[in-house]
């Protein structure tokens, strides 16, 4: 069986130096619409009223109100059917507020409904979105409504009875006396109060059978077993559909539905790790000292200077992030140029370390940013900046290229593109100091996002601080809708943050995390301490409108295209943005609803509950399957959709957007995609391996074609490459090395989930060349698909997908981890003292008790060594892969009293494995230690 693949590329062709508050993109003319939904019992009258709107209006919120000027739905109802030309005493109406108001009118013999207080009736109303922000978009409101017979002054109907009846629905933009009535004879005000222009209701016994086929005469089923729960959530279960009916809400002369993509609101940050201060290291020391070796750095970071403190130490980046992302720092933005111009290998190293850190936060349970690519156009070449140059376009292309083929995809942050690309996840492109860049026109930005979308599948959404210097010549090249507010870490820093909140901007870019070389910082620091942090995330706080129930779609693996009545396995992460705990046992679910041209079309049949409660700022991954069939469960038809992903509070029923929250919405095709395809879902292959060593690495797969993966036949491959790290695009050179396929243990249908467990050993006939910072290549493992048992084919050979991932290679890897030591804050000037230290191995080699000892350096607080070879205590066991212990280790405090910093190290046969080039989360611990003479001695 050949693979085949079927590729469609869309050209993007946006220049959008600011980010667009939505994307569209054009569909057939199409019209809002009210689905409406009557029944009845022995003691009420039933009505609920789903209405689609994309801008709801509303500020009447209890009951007995005039309700004029808001979106509302009102029903009127004749109780004597005598279809009279005038209002009389059997003529009741009531309508009810998108806010919660309700109005209950009463007919009179003067032939007038008269507003009448009433309590006795129940209703309910929700939002799909929020109210009166015409900023958003929301997809419109539910009204639920009972009203008692009594309240209407007559007993419920006998099965056969009718009523006159009718359904007003007025719009908060519309005109005067504009509305849209069920009964197509009423027109005008004049006609509201004319009983004999409405409809009828038939009042009929409860049967699957019955439906209703005319608007001229309203079915209205009895219910015998559980009346509807009026709370504002129309739910399948409570109400008959057959008997349903649709009122349809006209746009415009020419209107043509565009499908509108939410941009979530985000802060976002520049990351500086271009710092290396680690004397032993491999890259020289950077952007810590002048020329005279003393610091060149206005502000010392809260742990002081010391090899502890290099972009080339997971731990570093782990520290930093996790405390960007406390503070509600939602986009990382590395400066990747920057790094770049200490050298192009510890650019890339710097990057696989940031990764390095991500991934072990994520294995713990922590919050972390995602990420996206800061482009400081200062930083590029003098002779590549005229962008009408081919060479110059390909420049700045490489440079982006380059980036994201160190980030996984899984770590990129997403917003939706603009037109074509309209709703797509495209990765952010951050841009400063863009005014370097000469002759900079739509063109170009336009190469480089085509070239994205052919590289890694997605495009571009590109970003600016271009605005915030007042330079709109750029920014408005597109007409966007709202600008990116940003502050700079200055003295002024809270009072820009209250003009900046003022504008409600929908990003907000920080100039800086910890450009401690000029002072400008949010990071702890030891003048600064924690102020910007705690600001920062007071300030966040309030921007992002924080709601009970708030959920940020971090990530989405959901088909572009999805064949018709397919279950199509998705998983998606989400971080709690809200402030109430998602309590497992008090029941949220992950659920979906499919919208086409705007209308609702079908949802979700099975939710998929949360299994683990999720604190705010927490965040979980579900796995959910995404069927394409309509609510009567039949296949939908061909053609663009709208996935709406959200949570679902089950206690009441109630989606997120009726409390106010926004879902992800995403464009997907219902048709048939390629034969045989597939989507990366996951890999747990590390960063920095060591050779010859093998690791243990799961890869999901999800099949994403027509064809089944038969067990036996479809296999997963990894190769190792070398790829030019200043031409991305040049033929990579594959390292032969010793084959690595793993069979399909299980058969895997179109939809679902394949997940491999396979082994990474990276060794070959010939010795694999380590990596090293000046090389002019890195290495790339990628994994393939192959079909086939006697003549296997690869899916790439036919324009497939690959997993490529950056790895960097090295000869050994002991990964200890210093988890804890026990050493008081002060301790006494020279003498000996014992710690007790936390240690694990987390590498692939195993420990000579004898030759691996757990030891010490002293610094002082500005990065002086002052002592390297602390006395090393023996750990005396031998310590497999996994292993951990409690060490007890003597150390000798230095003689004279200050405060110092400890920096415990693992030394193997006499080597410091600080010194390694592998690095871990972990692997040097500091402590800060003030030695001082106990003065009651």
């Amino acid at each position: 069986m050949e693979f085949r693949m079927i590729f469609k590329r869309v050209l993007t062709c946006a220049f959008a130096l600011l980010v667009l508050a939505s994307a569209a993109i054009a569909q057939e003319a199409i019209k809002d619409q009210v689905s409406c939904y009557t029944t009845w019992d022995d003691a009420y009258f039933y009505l609920a009223f789903k209405v689609d709107s994309p801008d709801v209006s509303a500020t009447r919120n209890k009951p007995n109100l005039d309700l004029t000027g808001d979106d509302c739905v009102e029903f009127y109802i004749e109780t004597d059917n005598k279809h009279s030309t005038k209002i009389s005493p059997a003529c009741f109406s009531m309508a009810v507020s998108a806010a919660g108001g309700s109005c209950f009118k009463a007919g009179n013999e003067s032939g007038a409904l008269v507003q009448t207080p009433a309590f006795t009736f129940k209703y309910g109303a929700t939002v799909q979105g929020t109210l009166n922000n015409p900023d958003d978009i929301d997809m419109g409101y539910n009204v639920e409504v009972a009203v008692p017979w009594a309240l209407l002054k007559t007993d419920a109907p006998a099965v056969g009875n009718m009523m006159s009846f009718n359904v007003v629905v007025r719009r908060h933009n519309d005109k005067g006396s504009s509305f849209v009535s069920l009964s197509p004879r009423v027109k005008s005000d004049e006609d509201i109060a004319d009983p004999a222009k409405w409809v009828n209701v038939v009042f009929a016994a409860h049967s699957f059978g019955v439906a209703t086929t005319s608007s001229e005469k309203i079915l209205s089923a009895k219910y015998v077993v559980r009346s509807p729960l009026i709370d504002g959530v129309i739910n399948d279960r409570e109400w008959h559909k057959n008997t349903s009916f649709a009122i349809d809400l006209p746009m415009p002369p020419g209107f043509v539905y565009e499908a509108k993509y939410p941009v979530q609101r985000m802060v976002l940050a520049k990351y500086l790790y271009w710092y290396q201060a680690d004397t032993r290291g491999e890259t020289p020391v950077a952007h810590i000292t002048k020329p005279d070796g003393s610091l060149d750095l206005a502000e010392l970071p809260a742990r002081g200077v010391g090899p502890w403190f290099s972009g080339e130490r997971v731990q570093w980046h782990k520290d930093e992030l996790a405390a960007m992302a406390g503070t509600g720092i939602s986009v990382v933005l590395p400066d990747y140029l920057g790094a770049a111009s200490v050298s192009a290998g510890f650019a890339d190293k710097g990057l696989d370390c940031m990764v390095s850190a991500l991934e072990e936060l994520r294995k713990e349970g922590k919050t972390y940013p995602m990420v996206g690519m800061l482009l400081d156009a200062s930083l590029i070449p003098a002779d590549s900046r005229d962008m009408s140059s081919q060479s110059s376009q390909r420049a700045l292309y490489d440079a982006i290229k380059g980036f994201f083929s160190r980030i996984p995809a899984d770590f990129r942050a997403y917003a939706p593109a603009p037109k074509p690309n309209a709703g797509k996840p495209a990765a952010i492109v951050f841009v400063t100091n863009i005014s370097s860049l000469d002759k900079l026109a739509p063109t170009v930005l336009t190469f480089c996002s085509d070239n994205f979308v052919r590289d890694f599948g997605c495009p571009i959404v590109w970003a600016s601080d271009s605005c915030l210097a007042g330079k709109t010549d750029v920014c408005n090249s597109m007409n966007p809708t709202i600008t990116v507010g940003g502050v700079t870490c200055t003295d002024s820093y809270d009072s820009q943050w209250e003009s900046v909140l003022t504008a409600n901007p929908l990003w907000i870019y920080c100039d800086a995390w910890d450009d401690l070389g000029t002072g400008k910082c949010i990071c702890a620091t030891q003048s600064l301490g924690t102020r910007r942090v705690d600001s920062t995330k007071a300030h966040i706080k309030r921007f992002l409108v924080a709601r009970d129930y708030s959920a940020r779609f971090l990530r989405f693996d959901v088909p572009k295209v999805i064949s018709p009545k397919q279950i199509a396995q998705a998983e998606v992460t989400i971080r709690n943005a809200g402030n109430a705990t998602w309590r497992a046992a008090d029941g949220y679910a992950l659920g979906y609803r499919w919208y086409r041209n705007g209308r609702y079309f079908g949802e979700s049949k099975v939710r998929r509950p949360l299994t683990v409660d999720v604190a705010p700022g927490d965040t979980v991954t579900l796995n959910i399957g995404i069927a394409t069939v309509s609510t009567a469960n039949t296949p939908m038809p061909e053609g663009n959709c709208e996935l709406r992903l959200e949570l679902i509070r089950l206690s009441d029923g109630k989606w997120f957007s009726a409390l106010g929250d926004i879902p992800l919405m995403l464009p997907v095709t219902i048709g048939q995609p390629a034969e045989f395809d597939a989507t990366y879902l996951a890999c747990s292959a590390p960063r920095m391996v060591a050779v010859n060593s093998p690791y243990p690495v799961t890869v999901r797969v999800r099949n994403d074609g027509t064809q089944p993966w038969r067990a036996g036949e479809v296999q997963l491959e990894c190769r190792l490459f070398k790829v030019s790290r200043t031409n991305p695009d040049a033929p990579a050179e594959e390292v032969p090395i010793n084959s690595m396929r793993t069979v399909l243990a299980r058969g895997c249908k179109p939809g679902e989930i394949a997940e491999f467990q396979t082994e990474l050993t990276l060794a070959g006939k010939k010795p694999i060349e380590v990596s090293k910072l000046d090389d002019a290549w890195s290495y790339q493992i990628r994994f393939d698909l192959l079909n086939g048992i006697k003549n296997p084919k690869r899916l790439s050979d036919a324009g497939g997908t690959v997993l490529a991932r950056a790895i960097d290679v090295y000869s050994s890897d002991y990964g200890p981890r210093i988890v804890d030591s026990d050493v008081p804050a002060t301790v006494p000037p020279g003498q000996a003292i014992e710690a007790k230290v936390v240690l694990r191995n987390t590498g692939v080699m195993t420990w000579d008790g004898k030759k691996t000892k757990i030891g010490y350096h002293w610094f002082s607080q500005d990065g002086k060594e002052l002592e390297w070879d602390g006395a090393a205590t023996p750990i005396k066991t031998k310590a497999e892969p996994g292993w951990a212990s409690v060490v007890t280790a003597t150390l000798q405090t230095p003689k004279q009293e200050g405060n110092y910093v400890l920096v415990w190290d693992v030394n193997v046969d006499g080597k410091w494995l600080s010194t390694y080039p592998l690095s871990r989360g972990g692997d040097v611990l500091p402590v800060a230690v003030e030695v001082k003479q106990d003065s009651s001695q």
